[in-house]
């Protein structure tokens, strides 16, 4: 089925129309589009990876080390993110949170 269409000085044939867009792809296309959302979803997917990746990889025991001696002190190369009145570091409480979270959930389905 070779019809064609003239419009304009253009010939089109129905070979060349291209198949409609589904309701993914326009979505997708749209979300692109917002910089500021897509920043969010990649920051997030960031937290994501860095709190369950630290489950498996720290163990309880470290992530509530204590230090009383390193009480409040601020970001530094020894303590990324700064430790709490404990003296505990700051980026070590996801990973007991997310543990502790992950226990109850398998819990309730048991």
């Amino acid at each position: 089925m070779k019809a064609t269409l003239t419009s304009s000085n253009h010939i089109v044939s129905f070979d060349e129309v291209a198949a409609p867009e589904t309701i993914l792809q326009a979505t997708l296309r749209r979300f692109r589009g917002h910089r500021l959302a897509v920043v969010g979803v990649v920051m997030l997917t960031l937290v994501i990876v860095y709190v369950i990746g630290g489950v498996f990889f720290y163990t309880e025991k470290y992530a509530n080390d204590t230090d009383f001696r390193n009480k409040w002190q601020p970001p530094s190369t020894e303590h990324p993110m700064g430790t709490d009145a404990a003296g505990v570091m700051c980026w070590r409480a996801p990973f007991t949170a997310v543990k502790l979270r992950l226990r109850l959930a398998s819990w309730q389905f048991r």
